[in-house]
């Protein structure tokens, strides 16, 4: 049937989020290694950790740091000093900042060095709680000073530890030193001496110093007057003051300086025991364990870049890692604290700490809900507006007492875990918290659907994985957690067979879902088909094919798709999810590279359309399993480009990224994308894919075809590949257990006779091609752990770069709104008979049912908001504007070519026809229309949320005499826009190409063209509301019978305000 819709004739320029309109360039270079700042040098910027704990030491590419102990621990200064000049270091001609991961590094320049060069590095130190720096300069001035300035322990903490993104002012600003952060602070020293002793209420610092040095206190306010403080500093005479500063004035005499201020427990008076002699062996030993740490797992390949930036994981990965606690936090700065989920935890093993994630994985299982199980299970929160439902989550089974169900990305660790260490005891100790694990997920959210005679089960996803935050199915079934479900089932059920279980019941569970999710999920979409993102339990059970990045990387890692399905489905992520193709002068050598955004669901709220890394990296480790290592590395080389070299952090492995349009960069050193990452790298761009149980090594490697070397180094195995035009030989060296079976896949433009190891054939090879999609696999039984693997690799096709374009699912009947239709052409239809509510109570009642009968997330029973930080969104119509505005023109509001619509002008009067799959409303209505016209103009208002993006919401019906009719789909983001706020576009992730409604702002009884570079400011504070202008082409050779508004998505509202004909 034809859909029809009039919007307005020419669509406004989008919010341009290009790197060149961002004002963003490349801010790093790799150079051996290191992160080499080359413009808009940063304070602050980037952490530098010490002991796996808490404490930490804020640098940047401006040598000036912070020290964070949790709280703020004090700033630290230096100065260089000759005679009655005193200049700060990091004012100096030249300052070259780079971060050698794990430390900073800064070479300075400066006519008072009289063209020495003076290094200062700076680190933490990995077995006490410090900060480490040394300052060398060979052939410096002898005259020369160094000024080394200390002060303002005050604990505070701010709303995220001072991590970028997450407090009120950028953290430039925010670690900033105050002198009234000074207050309070009490050193001990004397006035020549190698150390000092900082007492403050909020923490302890005692600082040390390689050689005597004279200090003294001088007052914070010198801070900012480096002159006064230098004259402070050298006057003999104590300065009182209540807000002091430390200041050290240290000779170089051609001698490396070495300081550190390590943090002392506050609950005694003890002090650091060691000598300041020790200081040079402490920051030799720490810059050892730095290497190590940095080195954990080593690459060398042909892009600096990567080589780089795997340096710099391992020691964001390294800083999630909390020794005291045993446990892997949910980041390094933000959120530094246990919680069950995010993904995390995969780095361990992916980067060889297997005890370390054991140690996890036993924490948390000590902590699962073993009360009995309820014989009822209860219904939402109503202390959580309906949205929630945690009272029936925290049961038998769970994990944590969080809002989410972590449990899952839990056990998906815990059976990787398996795969890489084969530790069968150590799965045998875990069985009892397994199988009540999965007894719990199937009494939640297992969700049967009838197909063809037969039940079938889905599982609802109830905040499971990072991007779940407002995200609600309201009894659906979900992609992504049914097939988190089948992939654990299978491993429960090979588990179960090891240790003398009964694997069946797990095996028929697993594959009951798979054949549910084919069933009931899967989109024909030609060579682009995939997994929807949920089917509806309530309403019409439609499916919601819009699926986000999450429901396609996570049902291809958990092994749901065969080879041609795993391809369809990241063809659909090319062309249905939008992309940002990155282009830097430093990268124009290279093939293409981008990042992509999350979903592409309207309207935003927070985590369900963002630009973030660990989502980014998860789908190109899809791309690899599935076979493109070609776009598996573009994707990946995207994602740490915009966050470890564009971004303000150099090496972080952050959250969002700076093209995320909402949150912009935010989080640095976040857990749940160092685990990704780690995996992506180690299984995906090398191919390592250990299963010990199964007592296998799969490798498939996944290298650019223009590489012709790469190397990787892990605790557990050692690869080196090599290429020489189309002969490939690959060689390993195993610490796996040495009856480890070999499984070697390659892709199918390989040659598969020509597979070796150390010259033998394998003993058995076999070929999956599914419609040219698929691999060869050669097995072997290696004699020893050091081997060779040769074959032939001729190149391929050139790669398929993303090419997402949004279309609308709609035909536009464009009309030009300056060209006034007379008055005789036009009908109004009195709509009074309809009316059932005023706009104005749409959020001002509860909608309590249909609901869903199960432990599920909806939206909160006032009709708006979410389940995580929304759930009490209120939000006021006002509709006095346009009661005025017609009272004022005979009951008439007239649009911009002066169609009349009409409405009622008293404040008591109804004013709108509502429908909804709520029960507060008939789920449609009908209106008589009488005669003949050309075109139908509708005033609509109603709610919509990113849950029913992509489909139709409802359906407005015009029912001819002859039975016929026509339909104007009400399709969220294109004809169907909520009451409370535009859409956000812009040309990246929220891309919408228009044309966009006329909007009526019922507050003012105004009509106004949407205008997209303006949208950020309006999004959820349109004063008072806005309903949409919809035109619909008729047939005029017919006479209309009636129209028909129908709602078809559950959870939303949509009424009809006006409707007027042109004859």
């Amino acid at each position: 049937m034809l859909l029809a819709l009039t919007l307005l004739a020419a669509a406004s320029p989008f919010r341009s989020t290009t790197p060149e309109s961002l004002g963003q360039q490349l801010r790093y270079e790799p150079d051996n290694g290191a992160f080499v700042a080359i413009h808009d040098h940063e304070r602050f910027n980037r952490p530098l950790y010490g002991g796996n704990t808490a404490f930490r030491v804020d640098g940047g590419d401006i040598p000036e740091f912070v020290l964070y102990l949790p709280g703020r621990g004090g700033n630290v200064r230096f100065a260089l000093q000759r005679g009655e000049t005193t200049k700060w270091i990091h004012e100096a001609e030249s300052v070259e900042p780079r971060y050698i991961p794990g430390s900073l590094a800064y070479l300075i320049e400066d006519p008072l060095l009289e063209g020495a060069t003076l290094q200062l590095t700076a680190l933490g130190r990995y077995h006490t709680e410090s900060f480490l720096v040394e300052i060398e300069c060979p052939n410096a001035p002898a005259d020369l000073r160094i000024l080394a300035v200390y002060g303002g322990l005050n604990g505070q903490r701010g709303q995220r530890d001072g991590d970028i993104g997450t407090e009120d002012v950028p953290i430039s600003e925010w670690f900033q030193l105050k002198p009234e952060f000074c207050r309070d602070n009490v050193f001990t020293y004397s006035t020549l001496g190698q150390s000092y002793l900082l007492t403050a209420p909020k923490g302890r610092i005692q600082a040390f110093l390689s050689k005597d040095a004279q200090l003294q206190a001088v007052d914070a306010a010198c801070w900012q007057d480096l002159q006064l403080l230098a004259q402070q500093a050298s006057d003999s005479n104590a300065v009182r003051t209540d807000r002091p500063l430390l200041v050290s004035t240290n000779q170089l005499n051609g001698k490396p300086l070495y300081f550190s201020w390590e943090k002392l427990p506050n609950e005694t008076d003890s002090q650091a025991s060691f000598s300041p002699k020790q200081l040079p062996q402490r920051y030799a030993e720490s810059q050892t364990i730095r290497q190590q740490r940095a080195t954990q797992l080593e690459v060398h390949t042909p892009d600096p870049y990567f080589d780089a930036a795997v340096a710099a994981l391992c020691i964001g990965a390294d800083a999630t890692w909390d020794e005291p606690q045993q446990a892997v936090m949910h980041g390094a700065i933000a959120w530094r604290r246990k919680l069950l989920g995010w993904r995390g935890p995969y780095a361990m093993d992916a980067l060889g700490w297997h005890e370390r994630s054991r140690a996890h994985l036993e924490y948390w299982s000590t902590r699962q809900d073993t009360s009995p199980i309820p014989d009822v299970i209860p219904g939402p929160d109503e202390d959580g507006n309906l949205a929630r439902s945690e009272a029936a989550l925290h049961s038998n089974g769970t994990l944590s007492r969080s809002h989410y169900d972590m449990n899952l990305v839990y056990f998906d660790a815990v059976f990787r875990h398996l795969r890489w260490t084969g530790d069968i005891e150590f799965g045998k100790k875990l069985w009892p918290v397994i199988e009540r694990h999965l007894a719990w997920e199937r009494r939640l959210f297992r969700r049967e659907y009838e197909i063809d005679g037969e039940k079938l089960p889905l599982y609802e996803a109830y905040a499971a994985i990072w991007a779940s935050d407002e995200m609600s199915y309201n009894g659906g079934g979900v992609a992504y957690t049914s097939a988190y479900n089948a992939f654990h089932n299978r491993e429960a059920a090979r588990l179960a067979a090891l240790i003398g279980e009964d694997p069946q019941p797990f095996l028929d569970e697993a594959q009951a879902i798979e054949k549910a999710m084919r069933k009931l999920l899967w989109v024909e979409n030609g060579d682009a088909s995939y997994f929807a993102e949920y089917k509806d339990w309530l309403g019409l059970q439609r499916q919601h094919k819009a699926a986000g990045v999450w429901s396609i990387y996570h049902t291809i890692d958990s092994q749901i798709a065969d080879p041609e399905e795993a391809y369809q489905m990241t063809r659909y992520v090319d062309q249905s999810i939008p992309h940002r193709l990155l282009s830097y002068p430093q990268l124009a050598d290279s093939n293409p590279i981008w990042v992509f955004s999350s979903s592409h669901w309207f309207p935003y709220d927070w985590s369900v359309n963002n630009v973030v890394m660990g989502e980014n990296i998860h789908t190109a480790l899809a791309y690899w399993q599935a076979g493109r290592s070609e776009e598996a590395w573009s994707l990946t080389k995207g994602s740490l480009i915009a966050s470890m070299f564009a971004g303000i952090c150099p090496g972080n492995v952050g959250s969002m990224n700076f093209l995320d349009a909402y949150r912009g960069e935010s989080q640095r050193d976040f857990a749940d994308g160092s685990g990704v990452t780690s995996r992506a790298i180690v299984e995906g761009l090398f191919g390592v894919q250990p299963n010990l149980l199964e007592q296998n090594l799969t490798l498939r490697p996944g290298f650019p075809q223009d590489w012709e070397s790469a190397q990787l180094k892990h605790s557990s195995i050692a690869l080196n590949y090599q290429k020489t035009g189309d002969e490939v030989s690959l060689t390993v060296e195993s610490q796996f257990p040495a009856e480890t079976q070999l499984i070697l896949q390659l892709p199918l433009h390989a040659i598969p006779g020509s597979i070796r190891l150390d010259g033998t054939k394998p003993s058995k090879l076999a070929t999956l091609n599914q419609n040219g999609h698929g691999y060869h696999q050669a097995i072997f039984t290696p004699s020893q752990q050091n081997y060779t693997l040769s074959y032939t690799l001729p190149a391929k096709a050139a790669f398929t770069p993303p090419d997402f374009q949004y279309t609308p699912s709609v035909t536009v009947d464009a009309i030009d709104w300056s060209k006034t239709v007379p008055a005789r052409l036009t009908a109004p239809v009195d709509l009074s008979g309809a009316f059932n509510a005023k706009v104005t109570e749409i959020f001002q009642q509860e909608y309590r049912s249909p609901r869903s009968p199960f432990v599920s997330l909806a939206i909160p029973k006032q009709g708006i908001g979410g389940w995580a930080g929304a759930y009490k969104r209120q939000y006021e119509v006002d509709d006095r504007g346009v009661r005025q505005t017609a009272a004022d023109n005979e009951g008439k509001l007239n649009l911009p070519n002066q169609i009349p619509l009409t409405t009622p002008t008293e404040p008591e009067s109804n004013n709108i026809a509502f429908v909804s799959l709520w029960d507060n409303y008939p789920n449609s209505i009908t209106v008589p229309v009488k005669g003949d016209a050309r075109r139908a103009y509708l005033l609509l208002a109603g709610s919509t949320n990113w849950m029913q993006s992509h489909i139709d919401n409802g359906v407005v019906v015009f029912h001819y005499t002859d039975g016929s009719f026509t339909e104007l789909a009400l399709h969220n983001p294109t004809t169907w826009w909520p009451i409370d706020q535009d859409y956000f576009v812009n040309d990246f992730q929220f891309q919408h190409p228009g044309p966009y409604p006329l909007r009526l702002d019922l507050a003012t009884g105004t009509f106004r063209n949407y205008d997209p570079l303006s949208s950020a400011d309006q999004a959820y504070a349109i004063e008072g509301g806005s309903a949409t202008v919809l035109t619909h082409t008729l047939d005029p050779q017919k006479k209309l019978s009636h129209l028909e508004l129908k709602a078809l998505s559950t959870e939303v509202v949509i009424g009809l305000m006006a409707l007027t004909l042109e004859k």
